[in-house]
């Protein structure tokens, strides 16, 4: 993920996909789809926080975080087929002001909808 504003952006931690030490995801952040349309079965673990319970992360203009999954861990993958991935749900961030206001990740309200998710995916 990038904050290609010009502001720096906050958002929850767990928008950031987590792997456990056998590289299963943490929770279903992913859409992925067959060629048919069909959605593939996750099988990764469900980790449901409360609102508000996960820390924060403050991404600056021009920062990135880069991740490298095995989906094929996660997802009921089968090999020489063709799938799309997408980010689901689409990630919210609260962009910060100078003066950044005492909000917490539980605030809803300020919190915007990315309006990209775009994924980069290298077959192995």
């Amino acid at each position: 993920m990038a904050n290609a504003g010009d502001q720096p952006i906050e958002l929850p931690a767990s928008y950031v996909p987590d792997v456990d030490k056998g590289g299963v995801l943490q929770t279903n952040l992913f859409k992925v789809m067959q060629e048919d349309g069909s959605p593939v079965d996750y099988h990764g673990i469900y980790v449901h926080n409360v609102r508000g319970s996960t820390p924060s992360l403050v991404l600056k203009p021009g920062q990135s975080i880069v991740r490298t999954i095995n989906l094929s861990l996660s997802y009921q993958i089968m090999p020489g087929r063709n799938y799309s991935v997408g980010v689901h749900p689409l990630i919210r961030y609260r962009e910060q002001q100078e003066s950044k206001s005492k909000t917490t990740s539980a605030d809803m309200t300020s919190l915007k909808t990315a309006t990209s998710n775009i994924i980069e995916i290298t077959p192995r």
